[in-house]
């Protein structure tokens, strides 16, 4: 609050003056590295700064959600959010369930991720289908399982069908995305060990 107060009284003194503030960057980026650095609870508000003063580097996991939090870098980091960490499983539950972070976290960490967008209307579903391409992917951003997905879209008719079945399903906006080919596998690892590989195979009829 006192930064924004400095940075209003210094624009107001310019336009007095008729002159160019200075020091307006410096306080506006200062500005908005303390919004990006500020979490919803007080708890974890007081780790980020103590841990910033101990010259130890913090970030959003994902930028795009200010409650998930990584400390420090490489091997040494630990992940928090709220008052759960790395140590238990909560932090990667919510972000597996949730599609844009989970692909924001996979771009981050180096790996190819999609091609996609997030829509809360026909209309805007239908400009990004046009936009990337058909054939795509229509699915809801929040939820699992394949519950209200409709892969190889290919026509604008089938676009429309497959928006009302994923909105059906999500109350966090409906994912449009690129279609590749290719096979389908699910690994499930326990304990960081790989337990079982599944090729997953859509519903068909043989014969």
């Amino acid at each position: 609050l006192a930064n924004a107060i400095q940075l209003a009284s210094m624009i107001f003194d310019s336009l007095i003056s008729d002159s160019i503030p200075s020091d307006c960057s410096a306080f506006i980026a200062k500005m908005r590295n303390q919004i990006e650095m500020k979490d919803p609870y007080a708890s974890v508000q007081t780790l980020i700064q103590e841990t910033l003063a101990r010259k130890i580097p913090v970030y959003p996991l994902v930028q795009s959600v200010k409650h998930y939090w990584q400390f420090g870098q490489g091997s040494c980091s630990r992940f928090i959010s709220s008052t759960s960490s790395d140590s238990d499983s909560r932090i990667g539950m919510e972000l597996c369930h949730n599609k844009i972070f989970t692909n924001d976290l996979v771009v981050r960490l180096g790996f190819p991720g999609v091609t996609h967008k997030v829509v809360y209307k026909i209309q805007g579903a239908i400009e990004i289908a046009n936009e990337i391409g058909f054939p795509i992917v229509v699915k809801p951003n929040f939820g699992s399982q394949g519950v209200g997905v409709t892969s190889n879209v290919t026509t604008l008719e089938v676009l429309e069908k497959a928006f009302s079945t994923a909105a059906r399903y999500s109350q966090q906006g409906i994912i449009i995305e690129k279609y590749l080919e290719g096979v389908d596998h699910r690994r499930s690892l326990f304990g960081g060990k790989l337990v079982w590989v599944s090729s997953r195979c859509p519903a068909q009829v043989v014969g």
